[in-house]
């Protein structure tokens, strides 16, 4: 009599059959099961999948976690609420987006042990909508991914998403910034991340290098040192170049608040981009455009133009409110990345908050308010009572604004008043006009003359 087999080879050969991708997730998100359809979507081997966590961001990572990065169902499932949502896979043809049944193994949070995914095929158009509008949890961050598969194919541009006019505009003098070596200011108000863009074109162009950028703030520079700083870092790059056997990048000065730039060091900057020799580029940030202050004499025409090659220019957060559920989005999801308790989204009426807030700060301000609000979240989905304080006094503060003050013509406003009056006393007199006169307590002929000119209308009397 042949022996039967053991449960749980029965149940894995079952699954291994299956024509659709599928695993299972522990309750910590870790990959404990794959099947050989998910291998070959994924393009990686069992022992590459089996052992990895899944954590609820759309970033841009490396090595196997950027692969499985989009298989994290979403949170509510692991609460025992079984869904349709979509997943995604990252791989060197870019972002594949696909459609996922996730099954709880479970009834709520406490007795919930894993999760099983069976992945369906490419979806319609159609069928994507059904999903989305099916799914609560995935609205954002299914959303923040698929901008970042139309926009990031090659570089790697996490922060500056957004889908306004302004910032696919910037999108595209950042990626022309890093496939040209050209010169290149970036203006904006502070914390819009002027430099943090700036390390960014250095690292695309020299594809993750780092060694030969010389960051300089122009607020602490003279010429003097400022030719010596620019002059010893040309150089040692010049030797490591020579001493490399790969071809590498020109060397790159990041100089910061360049609008702040001395005059001496200015025509000291000018002079060392003239020689030939001295191969440099220069990303530049500055809170206004250079070749503005040099239109108003108050910067080096030359350098103002030469530095502006390429300028990019960062717009305020609340120039672009549209942008601000997806940039939300994204810092809750930096912070997912990292590991640990995983954080959904920001609830409906916390998103109305945010896109009201003026942020001032920016979008370094925008960086902390999502910090401090993931550490104030009791679930997972961000309430409006658990954003910071400064954002609900913000919006009581706008509800409380006094009412607008409307002009006054006061000429007209007088005029108006003043017949009022006189109507009022020639009706009391029953249009004697004397008596009126005297009511009023000036002569009869001053009101006759203040009649005529407020064309009063005395017919009646």
């Amino acid at each position: 009599m042949a022996r039967r087999r053991s449960a749980s080879t029965a149940l894995t050969e079952v699954m291994q059959s299956c024509v659709s991708a599928l695993y299972v997730l522990d309750e910590g998100r870790y990959i404990a099961y794959a099947n050989d359809a998910l291998c070959r979507w994924l393009e990686m081997t069992l022992d590459e999948i089996v052992g990895l966590r899944t954590d609820y961001h759309s970033l841009s990572t490396t090595g196997e976690a950027a692969r499985i990065a989009g298989l994290c169902p979403p949170l509510d499932v692991f609460s025992g609420k079984a869904c349709t949502a979509r997943i995604f896979r990252s791989g060197p043809s870019g972002m594949e987006f696909r459609t996922a049944q996730f099954v709880p193994l479970g009834r709520d949070a406490a007795t919930c042990s894993g999760v099983i995914a069976i992945v369906q095929g490419e979806s319609s158009e159609t069928d994507e909508h059904s999903v989305l509008a099916a799914s609560a949890d995935a609205d954002w961050h299914v959303e923040l991914a698929k901008v970042k598969a139309e926009f990031h194919r090659q570089w790697d541009l996490d922060q500056w998403i957004g889908k306004s006019v302004v910032m696919r505009r910037v999108r595209r003098q950042l990626e022309l910034s890093c496939r040209a070596f050209e010169h290149v200011l970036i203006t904006g108000p502070k914390g819009s991340g002027r430099e943090h863009l700036a390390r960014t074109i250095h690292r695309q162009t020299t594809h993750g290098g780092s060694s030969w950028l010389l960051p300089l703030d122009a607020r602490l520079l003279d010429a003097e040192l400022l030719q010596t700083q620019i002059v010893a870092f040309v150089r040692s790059c010049e030797v490591g170049r020579s001493e490399s056997l790969g071809a590498a990048s020109p060397p790159t000065v990041l100089l910061m608040e360049a609008d702040q730039l001395a005059p001496d060091a200015q025509l000291e900057l000018q002079g060392l981009l003239s020689v030939r020799e001295n191969m440099f580029r220069v990303l530049a940030t500055a809170r206004a455009g250079l070749i503005g202050l040099a239109e108003q004499e108050a910067y080096r025409p030359e350098l103002a133009y030469a530095l502006s090659t390429i300028h990019i220019e960062l717009p305020p957060l609340r120039e672009r409110p549209a942008d601000i559920p997806l940039l939300v989005q994204y810092f809750l999801e930096f912070w997912n990345a990292q590991g640990g308790r995983q954080i959904a989204r920001f609830s409906r009426d916390a998103i109305d908050r945010l896109v009201d807030y003026p942020w001032f700060g920016n979008m370094d301000e925008m960086a902390e308010i999502v910090r401090k609000a993931r550490q104030s979240c009791a679930g997972d989905e961000i309430q409006e009572s658990e954003l910071p304080n400064i954002i609900r006094l913000a919006a009581s503060a706008a509800a409380n604004q006094p009412a607008e003050w409307e002009p006054i013509e006061l000429s007209q406003f007088l005029a108006d008043v003043e017949r009022k009056v006189i109507e009022r006393a020639l009706q009391r007199s029953k249009w004697n006009k004397a008596h009126a006169a005297r009511m009023l307590g000036i002569s009869r002929p001053k009101l006759l003359r203040r009649i005529e000119q407020l064309k009063i209308d005395t017919d009646q009397g």
